[in-house]
Order: structure tokens, then sequence, then C-alpha cells
């Protein structure tokens, strides 16, 4: 069999991820550059490294095409990659993705995978094609969801797992392996979430979905949140109740020095939030 060999990986990345799949790789390939649109990359890794918020703008693609690279790995970087820089790598890209596709293609995959109150998450590593998250898949690892996991912890597990991940693809790479094609007629996008996906509506979210919003965008995301006399209230940690609580959906009120929660079919205690405004030492407020 002829086997292929990557020398040459350039490395695309914002955060921690990318940082524990370069300590993974730096002693086995020569990182050739990285590439970022984070400030506080561009200051860690001061050698070798592009700084670009458009890696599809033509500076950035006659900088890429001088260097003769292999590889490219995308380890959470937000930009999406046009064709003609698809074309550039000799071994093409892969694409670190934190869900399984072609179920949770698309942002925010762990988020999502929390919310919907998956068992497990999937974690997959893809040869990067023309469409997002459409490539074939190299390399999938499965974890499971713990009771009170967060994103934190999600984001931990990924990061520690994915730089093996990494090295198992490239010997796949190296040695022209067949990959898995996604089964199209099974694919479900879900969208990057923002800040006002984080509103909680009492009347129709159990307290089982607000304990799983609450976990899912948690820091370091915007949480979620509600409006108390006008002002947001932001949740970060809570933990199911089975108190009884007067009141209706949405009443926050403080019970033998706990912060508890109206919801359906269960409550909340409300262990960390942050009240924008006025502090309030005791709660008997209805929230919207």
């Amino acid at each position: 069999m002829f086997k292929r060999k990557v020398k040459k990986i350039a490395l695309f990345f914002n955060g921690d991820r990318g940082i524990s799949v370069y300590k993974k790789l730096i002693n086995k390939y020569e990182i050739t550059l990285i590439l970022t649109n984070s400030k506080k990359i561009k200051e860690k890794f001061k050698k070798n490294i592009i700084f670009s918020k458009n890696i599809n703008e033509e500076r950035t693609h006659k900088l890429l095409k001088k260097k003769d690279i292999d590889l490219f790995v995308s380890a959470g970087f937000s930009n999406i990659f046009k064709k003609k820089l698809l074309v550039i790598p000799k071994y093409g890209i892969i694409n670190l993705h934190a869900g399984p596709v072609p179920k949770y293609r698309g942002g925010s995959p762990l988020n999502w995978q929390l919310i919907n109150n998956e068992k497990n998450i999937i974690l997959s590593v893809l040869k990067m094609n023309k469409g997002i998250d459409t490539g074939p898949i190299i390399e999938t690892k499965k974890f499971p969801i713990k009771k009170n996991y967060d994103i934190k912890k999600l984001h931990s597990i990924a990061n520690k797992a994915f730089p093996s991940m990494v090295l198992k693809s490239i010997k796949k790479i190296e040695l022209n392996k067949k990959f898995i094609f996604q089964p199209e007629n099974k694919k479900n996008y879900w969208r990057q979430r923002n800040e006002q996906d984080g509103k909680i509506f009492f009347n129709k979210f159990s307290g089982y979905l607000i304990g799983r919003y609450i976990r899912a965008l948690t820091i370091p995301y915007p949480g979620a949140w509600a409006s108390l006399n006008g002002k947001k209230i932001i949740f970060y940690k809570a933990k199911l109740l089975k108190k009884k609580i007067t009141g209706n959906y949405g009443s926050l009120k403080t019970i033998k020095g706990k912060i508890c929660l109206k919801c359906r079919y269960i409550n909340l205690q409300i262990l960390k939030y942050k009240l924008i405004g006025k502090k309030i030492k005791k709660f008997d407020h209805q929230l919207i």
C-alpha cells in the first residue's frame, strides 16, 4: 500500500482546543504556521502566526499558498473555508466538530447536545469539503453526559480528547484509509447560539429544560436569563428541587435561606446567579 507522509501542518484555532492540539502535534510534526482571529492567541504564539479576521481574503490566501503545507487542521475556528482554500494543502483539511454528524451539523453542538438531553456527547473529526460539516467522517469518540455536567465540563472533555483523535486521523490519512460518508437523509443543522437564545420562557419550559439551559449556557457563555422588574437576572448554576413553591411559574422566592424558582413539573434551587442592577437580599418576585 502506498503510504503518504504528512510533515508540514497549519493549525487554525481561536482558543483552548487548538492549544491542546498544538501541544500534541508539535513534537511529531512541523507546525508551519498558526492562523487565528484571536488577539489572545496572537500574543501567546508570536512565531509563525497569521492574524486574520477573514481567512478567505486574498492576502491570507497568498500567504497560505506559499508555504507548501501538507495538511490544515481546523480546531475551533469560526470562519467558513471557501473552495480556493480547500485545495491548498496536499492532503486537504480536517475539522474538529464537537458533535455527531449529520445529526448535529452547524453551530454550538456541545450546547445543543446538553439542551436536548442527549445521554452522550459524540466528537467527530471530519475531512472538510465545501459544505458545512458535510465531509466524510475520519474519527469519532463518545463520552457519557453525567447528571451534573455543565458546558465547561463538556468543553474540558472535548479539549482533552481531540488531540489524540487528530493524531489517529492523520495516521488514517497517511495510510490512505477510506472514510465514512454521511447519510444525507438524516441531516440536521443547528445554528450558533447567541445571548438572546438564553431567554427562559416559564410557561413553555419545564424545570428540567430550564436546568439544562442553565448548565448549557453557563460561564464561559452569557447564561440563561429572565427579567426581574425590568432588569436581567442571569442563572449560572441550579439544581432540581422537589419542594413545593407557591405562585405562578417563574416565581423566585427566598425560602429558609435558599433561592427557589417555581417551574413546570419540577422546581429549581438557584445556586449561582447575577442580577443586573440593585442587589436584593430576599426574593419574592415574579420573573418574566
